[in-house]
């Protein structure tokens, strides 16, 4: 997703991924040049062992970065018959469009759980107007969440192979 910056329309991702790399100390030079989250959380592993680091700067990062809200999510809140949505990002740029354009905020369920949502509830859509449910987990201190490919992976695999899961 692109947003407004004073340097134009940037992938906000990519500012996420500059500012983790700032953080952690990971040099840039060393990374691809469309280096993304995963690209210094791997180069963060090569010179640490462990990753929860990473993701206590990418929650902290993502709860503090101000960015305006990018303009497709907003079309796509502006649907007034879509209730449900299914994100594969870990941030709540989607439930601030709604929340926005709506004027009330979705309730919000994640995988693995981080709130008290943890599947498809219509009376939690009753009650807010619409439901964001995170796929890969929601950016939280508490809860995990997936910022490199393999986290991905282990989150989708425990997605499809939960005994909790319905079908």
């Amino acid at each position: 997703l692109l947003v407004k910056t004073d340097q134009g329309l940037r992938p906000f991702y990519r500012i996420a991924a500059e500012r983790l790399a700032r953080d952690l100390r990971v040099k840039t030079d060393a990374l691809p040049p469309d280096f993304d989250m995963n690209d210094v959380a791997c180069a963060y592993k090569e010179q640490n062992s462990d990753l929860s680091a990473v993701n206590d700067a990418v929650a902290r990062i993502l709860r503090t970065l101000t960015l305006p809200t990018p303009e497709p999510l907003k079309l796509l809140a502006q649907i007034p018959n879509f209730q449900l949505f299914i994100s594969t990002t870990i941030d709540s740029l989607l439930e601030d469009a709604i929340a926005s354009v709506r004027g009330c905020r979705p309730a919000v369920g994640a995988f693995p759980v981080s709130t008290e949502v943890i599947d498809y509830d219509e009376s939690k859509i009753k009650e807010q107007g619409s439901l964001v449910f995170h796929i890969l987990g929601l950016v939280s201190s508490s809860s995990s969440f997936a910022v490199t490919e393999g986290q991905m992976l282990e989150i989708m695999h425990d997605f499809m192979t939960s005994e909790g899961r319905q079908i």
